[in-house]
């Protein structure tokens, strides 16, 4: 097998597992643990923060695993043609790498917008 149908194989089998993370995430059920999930400090704290972050998140790791299926599948494809495959990695593998960045920044400032929220509306019922 050449290195191109091996990255390819590795590339699907990453997209699967994204995706087999990514959807129970997504859907909701997955309940706050010490394993699994958007795990920081301000998630683990509260089911309301908890819940809809592990869901955008879930929904990044599927469009994460779907990217990287196809980049896997278009590099089995394109095994005979090195330029190719190259210019796939050379645009497939940033585009990869800036979903799963992104997935996690936006993790963050969801997890950190709705922790203000609660601590805003704590304080409203305190009449602070």
């Amino acid at each position: 097998m050449s290195g191109g149908v091996v990255t390819g194989l590795m590339l699907i089998g990453c997209g699967v597992l994204f995706i087999a993370v990514g959807l129970p995430l997504a859907r909701g059920r997955v309940s706050r643990n010490a394993f699994y999930g958007y795990r920081t400090s301000t998630t683990r704290r509260d089911d309301r923060i908890w819940y809809p972050v592990n869901a955008m998140t879930g929904i990044w790791l599927i469009w994460a695993g779907a990217l990287a299926a196809v980049i896997g599948l278009l590099l089995l494809v394109l095994h005979n043609n090195a330029d190719a495959q190259r210019l796939v990695l050379g645009i497939g593998v940033p585009a990869l790498i800036v979903c799963l960045v992104l997935g996690i920044y936006r993790g963050w400032r969801l997890a950190r917008a709705i922790d203000e929220e609660i601590h805003r509306q704590e304080a409203a019922e305190r009449g602070e």
